[in-house]
C-alpha cells in the first residue's frame, strides 16, 4: 500500500465532472479519481482547508467511534482492473486490559471517505494490486458501460412514462 495526498482537482472536458489527483510524494506515482462536479468542488474546498468545519460527518462519526473505543486511523482506497475504486475507513480498537488489538474496515462512499480523510487529516492509502478477485461485490458482476441505458429499464417503466400527460413546452 502506498500513502498518497490530494495534489489537485482538475475540471474534465466540458466541465461535466472533476478529477482528483492523488500523489505519493516519494515515488511521484499519481492516481486519479473522476467524480461529479459538485464532489470535485467539495474536494477542492477540503484540499485548500476552506470547507466549513461544522459538517457533522467530519466530527460526529469519529466522536461516536471514540465513544465505543475505536479510532479512525486512515482511509484505504482499493483500485480494480476496470477502474473501479472502493473506500474503507480503517478503524482500530485497543483493549485496555492488554496488548489485544482489533481492526475493522468500514466501507464508505469514495467521495465522502476522501472528504472526511482530507478534512480531519487522515492518511490516505492506495492499494493498487487490481486483483480481479478483489472487485467490489456491490457491482454484482460485469457491467457494460456502452449499453444503452434505455434498454436496461424494464418495459413497465417505459409504459408509465409514455402514459404521463406531459405539459406542452412554452
Amino acid at each position: 500500500m502506498l500513502e498518497v495526498r490530494p495534489d489537485r482537482v482538475e475540471l474534465l472536458d466540458g466541465k461535466k465532472g472533476a478529477r482528483l489527483i492523488l500523489v505519493n510524494d516519494e515515488t511521484r506515482q499519481a492516481y486519479h479519481l473522476d467524480m461529479s462536479l459538485p464532489a470535485g468542488q467539495q474536494m477542492e474546498l477540503e484540499r485548500q482547508g476552506l470547507a466549513a468545519d461544522r459538517c457533522g460527518q467530519y466530527h460526529v462519526g469519529p466522536m461516536i467511534a471514540r465513544t465505543f473505543g475505536w479510532n479512525i486511523t486512515s482511509l484505504k482506497l482499493s483500485m480494480f482492473k476496470d477502474g473501479w475504486m472502493s473506500a474503507q475507513l480503517v478503524m482500530d480498537h485497543s483493549h485496555s486490559h492488554g496488548s489485544e488489538h482489533d481492526q475493522k474496515l468500514v466501507r464508505v462512499d469514495v467521495a465522502a471517505g476522501l472528504s472526511i480523510a482530507i478534512h480531519i487529516n487522515l492518511p490516505i492509502m492506495v492499494d493498487d494490486r487490481q486483483d480481479e478477485a478483489a472487485k467490489p461485490t456491490h457491482l454484482g458482476g460485469e457491467l457494460n458501460h456502452e449499453q444503452d441505458p434505455a434498454k436496461s429499464v424494464p418495459e413497465a417503466f417505459h409504459e408509465v412514462i409514455r402514459s404521463i400527460d406531459w405539459p406542452e413546452p412554452a
